[in-house]
């Protein structure tokens, strides 16, 4: 996330926060094999959205737009999201936000806007292009550019 993303100054300090607290729980298991591969396991199933309390991490990809990326800090959600005109680039987006939990919605906030996205199943996040997510777009994207879309988990990128 630090490296791929053009994330904000508080969006990195909760990032390395959080990698650290982690690292501080693995130290604790100090030479068990068997602590250190539990917290292993439960730290890749929070990031890739395989553990229920954290569902909506990961990272995610609408072929024709770009991506859009999830990061679990806390109980809501660190939010990325890059998106380009799918043919010449005429628009790019780049929104970098936080998100909390709103039942099988997230409410993203990126400044001043605020707008929904649904997890319609496991691998699939909905991001609807109505009036939040329009006026959210023309703030944060070139002319007519869009971040609304039907985003697929990629499985092999936590």
């Amino acid at each position: 996330m630090l490296e791929a993303f053009d994330l904000d100054d508080g969006q990195t300090t909760q990032i390395r926060l959080d990698q650290r607290a982690w690292l501080a729980r693995r130290n604790e298991c100090s030479d068990d094999a068997n602590c250190i591969a539990k917290l292993y396991r439960d730290r890749l199933s929070a990031l890739d959205g395989s553990d229920p309390a954290h569902r909506f991490s990961g990272r995610y990809e609408e072929k024709t737009l770009g991506g859009l990326t999830l990061y679990p800090i806390g109980p809501g959600y660190l939010v990325v999201i890059q998106t380009a005109h799918p043919d010449d680039a005429r628009w790019v987006c780049q929104l970098n936000g936080k998100a909390k939990l709103d039942g099988d919605d997230l409410e993203i906030t990126v400044g001043d806007s605020v707008f929904h996205a649904h997890l319609r199943d496991a691998a699939t996040l909905i991001v609807p292009n109505d009036k939040s997510t329009q006026d959210a777009a023309q703030k944060y994207c070139g002319l007519n550019g869009t971040f609304a879309g039907s985003y697929h988990r990629d499985p092999t990128n936590p």
